[in-house]
């Protein structure tokens, strides 16, 4: 094997590596963004926001609609890296 094909060899695996650690990192982020989905907004007594409770439901909807968002792209990005390695 030449050098340059030594080079190469070594770049691809380092390539590889670094696709596998960002998969791993992507599906980190994926459970946390699940997780945080679940956290937003609160259960209970309907009426301790009083009037403010309508207001707060509607931006905790927003938040999770956004995370199912985020959720959707790391998937598709954690997709992508397992096509690269």
């Amino acid at each position: 094997m030449t050098e340059a094909q030594a080079a190469i060899v070594a770049a691809r695996a380092a390539a590889a590596e670094e696709a596998r650690l960002a998969e791993l990192a992507v599906r980190r982020a994926i459970g946390l963004a699940r997780e945080a989905r679940e956290l937003v907004g609160l259960q209970g007594d309907e009426g301790w926001l009083g009037p403010a409770r309508t207001a707060f439901d509607g931006t905790c909807e927003r938040e999770r609609h956004a995370l199912d968002g985020e959720e959707q792209e790391l998937l598709l990005l954690g997709s992508a890296l397992r096509g690269v390695r």
